[in-house]
């Protein structure tokens, strides 16, 4: 038997006519030597469990039990799952970090001050089109022309299609038949548009805010409040799914549950967001909005 479940053991204590316990020090350290072993066995087993799983955050915890409040008691919402999710385009469904960094590096290099990519890292990874540009070549610049040629050098190296890998692919499918999904991004319409029905995925997606749908961009929470309103779901029946620091600060500043996937920055950097993936996956969406 369990230890944690043995009953008290009473053989040997003697028992008086009106059925009290006659020797009542006996029981106590009978109970003594049981809550000793009971403790033992407790510490072995959270060693063996701290053993076979990674230390989580105080975050990543409590996503776990509002899930399984927002459920009823079933696990991870398999009873009431979120109303909506909510997807990040660049790096979260479309792993293209790499081709923007390659795309404004070579621009930026023909105006003369090139880009190291630890600089992108640190500064630009998240960030707006028009705020890359403005604030690496300044506010002179005529900034429509340099996206527009960075956009123009990033759609040659993803003309197929290929940087929303299978995996994103099945993910917005296995959610769109169960909730809406909406693509929540600074990225501009077209390269969102294009990304999309290139995979094959656009007509799973209900609504696309980009940055020419709002006045801030992320960190700004003003994308995700508009996404909500589109929906007409509340921020507490959503779960954005991010990969940047700047896109968890919006979605938590929205009001919505957030988790994040990796790949673009450092795990530590996501530490606000509730649970952490390594991919845009079907195990995301499992785990987010429970079993099919």
């Amino acid at each position: 038997m369990d230890p944690l479940e043995r009953p008290l053991p009473l053989e040997g204590l003697e028992v008086a006519p009106d059925g009290h316990l006659g020797d009542l020090e006996a029981l106590g350290d009978v109970r003594d030597q049981q809550l000793a072993a009971v403790g033992e066995e407790l510490e072995d087993r959270l060693a063996s469990f701290a053993s076979t799983h990674p230390p989580r955050t105080l975050s990543q915890v409590m996503f776990e039990c509002n899930t399984f409040a927002h459920s009823g008691g079933s696990h991870y919402g398999h009873s009431h799952m979120p109303d909506a999710l909510m997807l990040d385009f660049n790096g979260t469904l479309s792993i293209d970090e790499h081709l923007w960094f390659a795309a404004y590096a070579s621009v930026f290099a023909e105006a003369g001050r090139p880009l190291p990519r630890v600089t992108w890292d640190a500064r630009f990874v998240g960030r707006s089109d028009a705020r890359i540009v403005e604030e690496w070549l300044g506010p002179a610049v005529d900034t429509e022309r340099v996206i527009r040629a960075a956009m123009e050098a990033f759609r040659a190296a993803n003309a197929d299609g290929a940087a929303i890998p299978q995996a994103a692919r099945d993910a917005v499918r296995s959610a769109a038949a169960r909730v809406p999904v909406a693509v929540v991004s600074a990225a501009l319409t077209e390269v969102i548009e294009d990304g999309l029905s290139a995979a094959g995925i656009r007509e799973h997606i209900t609504t696309i805010v980009s940055a020419e749908d709002v006045r801030a961009v992320k960190p700004d929470p003003e994308a995700y409040l508009l996404a909500l309103e589109r929906l007409g779901v509340a921020a507490s029946e959503a779960v954005a799914v991010e990969d940047t620091p700047v896109g968890v600060t919006a979605a938590l500043s929205a009001g919505l549950r957030c988790v994040a996937v990796l790949g673009t920055v450092p795990a530590e950097r996501l530490r606000d967001a509730e649970r952490r993936f390594d991919r845009l996956g079907p195990e995301l969406v499992t785990a987010v909005l429970g079993p099919r």
